[in-house]
């Protein structure tokens, strides 16, 4: 099973679930296993040199990082 079908399982299991300790389990697995997606870092130009940041936590400087180190986010780079 690949990441995006294990967050759609998790999402489907999360909607029917009443019990608040299962659903929290849900949700800690949905939280970690959508970090691994990559997600494009966010560019501020600056007057040197461009910032790059987090776009899961904001978290600044995340450049060249195959993860963020403050959530672990999984960033994209463009080629």
């Amino acid at each position: 099973m690949d990441t995006q079908k294990a967050i759609e399982y998790f999402s489907g299991k999360l909607e029917r679930t009443l019990s608040n300790r299962r659903r929290q389990a849900y949700e800690a697995a949905l939280e970690a296993l959508e970090k691994q997606v990559p997600k494009k870092a966010i560019e501020h130009e600056t007057k040197f040199a461009p910032m790059y940041e987090c776009p899961s936590c904001g978290c600044i400087d995340v450049y060249g990082q195959e993860n963020c180190d403050e959530c672990g986010q999984k960033i994209k780079w463009e080629e």
